[in-house]
């Protein structure tokens, strides 16, 4: 039994390690705007706290795996840009990140129906297909790469509006304003990977403005 209690223990915590680093270099664009916007959806209908963040972490977990196992070039690039990502690390292999994501996917499909937010799973899931796993380069281009994640933006910010339980009509008069906001400037994010962009041929909008008009176009 102790043995048993010790390889639970040591299993968790391994996959936890593999988790923070599968998710942290995007946390902040695909995990917190869950509780931000489900908290104002809350100043009008109570809704529990955990729903969100589950489903937040299921949906940032879900497209990581799908994005870093996408194609080859995306290990080169990580190599490059986020050498402490697990795939790069190998404290997973790609075998386990596939039956990870086939098993994120079915829990966040399961979790989806459980709280009405279909809809907005599947308008990010068919974006993520589109974009990154089966993509005919639509995530190595610039303009469409930045379009993909302002249409995730949608997909994030209206679900989360619906776990909070209030009405999605007020909720499309916010998300819609982000979204004008969001499309022109997400691409300031791309920044910080141009060195692995360059190196797997992918053309993000900083890359195709260059240096000069790239960060006069972002200040």
């Amino acid at each position: 039994m102790k043995s048993l209690i010790q390889s639970g223990h040591s299993f968790l915590i391994i996959e936890a390690s593999v988790c923070w680093n599968l998710l942290k270099s995007n946390i902040d664009g695909a995990f917190l705007p869950f509780p931000i916007f489900t908290m104002a959806s809350l100043l009008h209908i109570r809704a529990p706290w955990y729903n969100t963040l589950i489903y937040a972490f299921l949906y940032q977990y879900v497209f990581e795996l799908t994005n870093q196992t996408a194609r080859p070039a995306h290990r080169l690039e990580d190599e490059i840009n986020k050498p402490d990502r697990p795939l790069v690390t190998n404290s997973m292999t790609l075998r386990s990140a596939r039956t990870r994501y086939h098993v994120g996917l079915v829990v966040w499909l399961a979790y989806s129906y459980i709280l009405g937010t279909q809809l907005w799973t599947m308008l990010w899931l068919v974006t993520v297909f589109g974009s990154w796993k089966y993509s005919i380069g639509l995530s190595d281009f610039g303009p469409t790469k930045d379009l993909s994640i302002s249409i995730g933006l949608i997909a994030q910010l209206m679900a989360a509006w619906h776990i909070g339980g209030s009405n999605p009509v007020v909720a499309w008069h916010w998300v819609k304003i982000l979204f004008m906001w969001m499309y022109p400037t997400i691409g300031i994010q791309d920044i910080r990977d141009v060195p692995g962009d360059k190196a797997v041929g992918r053309r993000t909008t900083v890359i195709l403005l260059g240096d000069f008009l790239g960060m006069g176009f972002y200040a």
